[in-house]
């Protein structure tokens, strides 16, 4: 992403991220799916919910914190 032209670099960075999300999001169907032959799917999309459930919540402080420190520039 360095090399590349600066009229494009911001393309480079979308591309980029968007090639991570793809990956991590194949990552977690991957592991889902083995969660869900070791148990029952319920039981593995029970698990699967609340583990998003505590990342979204985690996160969430960290994103209020952004935004009011944003609001003071």
């Amino acid at each position: 992403a360095h090399e590349a032209d600066p009229d494009v670099e911001g393309q480079v960075f979308g591309l980029f991220g968007n090639g991570q999300m793809v990956g991590q999001q194949s990552l977690g169907a991957l592991a889902g799916g083995l969660l869900a032959t070791v148990l029952s799917p319920a039981t593995s999309m029970g698990l699967l919910v609340a583990a998003s459930v505590l990342v979204t919540v985690s996160l969430n402080a960290g994103l209020r914190r952004s935004r009011r420190s944003l609001a003071n520039v």
